[in-house]
């Protein structure tokens, strides 16, 4: 679902703040409505989120670990 209100990153050096994670809340109710509408698929999170999911399909690889590096180092996950 991306990054959610969880003890996931307690512990890590992330510079992560709570506007940059959905609350655990709203992604279980996503996903339970996402289940009643039969969905296979379900994609419970904001929408910047969604297009990190999908732009790797579309972009070349080289363009898409540079900016996976430079997200990773924003987070202060390296």
């Amino acid at each position: 679902p991306g990054p959610t209100a969880t003890n996931f990153f307690a512990g890590t050096s992330t510079n992560l703040s709570s506007k940059d994670l959905d609350s655990s809340e709203s992604v279980v109710m996503k996903t339970l409505a996402a289940f009643d509408a039969g969905k296979a698929v379900a994609y419970p999170t904001r929408l910047s989120v969604r297009l990190g999911i999908l732009l790797p399909r579309l972009l070349p690889r080289s363009l898409v670990t540079k900016a996976a590096a430079m997200a990773t180092k924003k987070m202060g996950l390296h």
